[in-house]
């Protein structure tokens, strides 16, 4: 849903447009970027939260996998310098670190896949 709102909204298909959030955000008024700063955090805050739930034994790896392996590399790399930054901001490295970690397990598993 947070996906769709930011396509709706914002014209930014993250998973299927090839920008990065720096590009989409350039030349756009303050407002819409605290908009989809919001938006970004909110579904950045839920993938840490899977992580976490992952990380812990509480869901399964492998079924979350299947569902987010494929879009959750694309949402960190065409997201990064918004993760940098709120990293930056909270002077707190560790922010989105687990769902970060994750998307980099899901890589190391695809390409052992290859």
């Amino acid at each position: 849903e947070i996906l769709v709102k930011i396509e709706q909204d914002f014209g930014w298909s993250i998973v299927n447009d090839k920008i990065t959030y720096e590009d989409v955000t350039r030349d756009m008024k303050e407002g819409d970027v605290k908009e989809l700063d919001g938006l970004l955090r909110q579904m950045l805050r839920i993938l840490e939260t899977i992580g976490i739930y992952i990380k812990h034994g509480l869901i399964d790896d492998d079924m979350v996998y299947d569902y987010l392996a494929s879009i959750g590399p694309k949402i960190q790399e065409r997201c990064q310098s918004f993760i940098d930054r709120e990293r930056e901001l909270r002077e707190e490295p560790r922010v989105f670190e687990v769902f970060s970690e994750t998307v980099k397990r899901w890589q190391a598993k695809d390409k052992q896949r290859q």
